[in-house]
């Protein structure tokens, strides 16, 4: 283990068995957070190689809890977050409405490392425990087609370097492998990128693993698909790469000018996704929402992206959202 680290402190890059034993080391507290602290930044430093996230992606697998794959087809949504957008959770949002329209979606989560508002937090915010119990999630998953799978439960490697990471409040090479690791291991899946640069990065990372179809996306520097930058979209199928570019157009609807975020809090998204969810949000939100949710159940193979924006607004605009979140919210509440 010395002479791994000192590789890293040289600014030399791991094979994958070298990151493997480095990560199951940090899975099985046998590193100390100063230990992880310098890897992390190590790495940050020097840059991160595909055979590193290979093999940080060997270990999970090696010490996250199982959880059983359902037969059906079922997608994640995620992003790799980092994009310092201040934006409302649009992933979360995604989901909740595929899995209100019928399609069954098993979300990855983590709480926020760079952000004010990560997936789990604002689930939190909406009464959903996304640390409940494997079986009280599957029950989830059948009633309502959806359920949540924290990164932390499932994986000791995220748990044992979430305190560093929210101290160190930067970017990592955990951003990129996050989203490839929910333990129910979909074949399909929407990961938001914080950069374009990466998207092909990531794509190569993707091709060595059994996804059977997966979008890539990012627009303006956002881990989503936005309505005032064309939105890039990467596609491995079969494993092969094929890359897009859409506009608002493609969606049926028309460009608008970028806004400044101001930075808020956990408490002001959850506010804003509240009338979003209720039917109350203002029309830029309920686009933006609707063109990510559109991808998402594109690659469900329902492909007509503007008959799917318009299906989803009609579902935002009624309210529906809301009520269906509560009734989630309940379960392992009676």
């Amino acid at each position: 283990m010395k002479k791994i680290l000192n590789k890293l402190l040289c600014s030399k890059n791991l094979q994958v068995k070298e990151m493997y034993k480095l990560m199951l080391s940090i899975g099985k507290k046998k590193l100390n957070q100063s230990q992880i602290s310098s890897i992390i930044t190590s790495i940050k430093i020097k840059g991160i190689k595909k055979r590193e996230i290979l093999g940080l992606i060997q270990a999970s697998w090696k010490l996250t809890k199982k959880f059983t794959s359902p037969k059906c087809k079922y997608s994640d949504i995620a992003g790799t977050g980092g994009d310092s957008s201040n934006g409302i959770n649009i992933s979360t949002s995604s989901a909740f409405i595929a899995a209100l329209l019928g399609f069954k979606i098993i979300k990855h989560c983590n709480e926020s490392i760079t952000s004010s508002s990560g997936s789990s937090n604002i689930l939190k915010c909406f009464n959903i425990d996304t640390q409940m119990s494997t079986k009280l999630s599957q029950k989830m998953f059948k009633k309502f087609n959806i359920c949540f799978l924290n990164a932390q439960k499932y994986n000791p490697i995220f748990r044992n370097v979430h305190q560093v990471r929210s101290e160190l409040k930067i970017r990592t090479f955990f951003n990129i492998a996050g989203p490839l690791l929910n333990p129910s291991r979909p074949k399909l899946a929407v990961i938001g990128t914080y950069s374009k640069d990466i998207m092909f990065f990531m794509a190569k990372i993707i091709k060595k693993m059994k996804y059977k179809k997966i979008f890539l996306i990012n627009s303006d520097k956002t881990d989503e698909a936005t309505l005032y930058k064309p939105t890039y979209l990467i596609e491995i199928k079969n494993q092969k790469i094929n890359s897009k570019t859409y506009t608002p157009i493609d969606f049926g609807l028309t460009w608008r000018i970028k806004k400044d975020i101001r930075k808020r809090s956990l408490q002001d998204n959850f506010k804003i996704l509240k009338k979003i969810f209720k039917g109350q949000g203002s029309n830029e939100e309920n686009e933006l929402i609707a063109i990510n949710t559109a991808i998402l159940l594109k690659i469900f193979g329902e492909k007509n992206l503007k008959k799917n924006t318009t299906n989803i607004l009609k579902i935002i605009h009624s309210g529906k959202i809301y009520n269906f979140i509560k009734n989630i919210s309940k379960i392992g509440k009676t």
